[in-house]
């Protein structure tokens, strides 16, 4: 329920935003410890969660996973997501086509969110898609899809001008140094 409720906040948002308004969310959210608790008093966790989260629809459809959570129970969607995958996790609120990797990424699936940063990391790098990229740097250094799809974020999050370091890398052929360095 905190994932999906992280990932519902940080659509269109800066995670800056949503880190310094998180704890007040998890807060009126009963800390995220019982579904079922929340959904009992999912107007109260809804009225509170306003005062730190002005989106009506995005809170909205974070009472609507807790209320899925409740009334299904954890194990089965654990087994559910472990069957289904992303496929399952589309068709929860909020989550499209790029939304359902980055929840996915954070509860533990192996993929990779092919948000604008990474796509253009991609395109500047020379790849034809986020995956085939952060497959090629996984293999080649040893860690998950998800720690080199988490590092490269984060590089560009903070301000790097990242396609001149990939345009360089092109230029270099470094991206074929990587397949040799396996």
């Amino acid at each position: 329920m905190r994932e999906s409720a992280w990932v519902i906040l940080a659509i269109g948002m800066k995670e800056v935003v949503v880190r310094r308004r998180f704890p007040g969310v998890s807060a009126a959210f009963l800390e995220w410890r019982s579904a079922a608790d929340i959904e009992r008093r999912h107007k109260r966790c809804e009225q509170r969660a306003l005062q730190y989260f002005r989106n009506p629809w995005k809170i909205r459809a974070i009472v609507a996973v807790c209320s899925d959570v409740a009334r299904a129970g954890f194990l089965t969607i654990h087994q559910t997501l472990k069957r289904d995958g992303l496929a399952y996790i589309r068709k929860m609120p909020y989550m499209g086509p790029v939304t359902s990797f980055h929840l996915g990424k954070n509860i533990g699936l192996q993929c990779v969110k092919p948000d604008r940063h990474l796509v253009r990391m991609a395109v500047a790098a020379g790849y034809d898609s986020v995956e085939k990229m952060c497959s090629e740097i996984a293999d080649a250094v040893g860690d998950k899809l998800s720690v080199i799809d988490l590092v490269l974020w984060r590089y560009a999050a903070c301000g790097e001008e990242y396609s001149s370091t990939f345009d360089e890398w092109r230029r270099a052929g470094t991206r074929d140094d990587l397949r040799l360095a396996k």
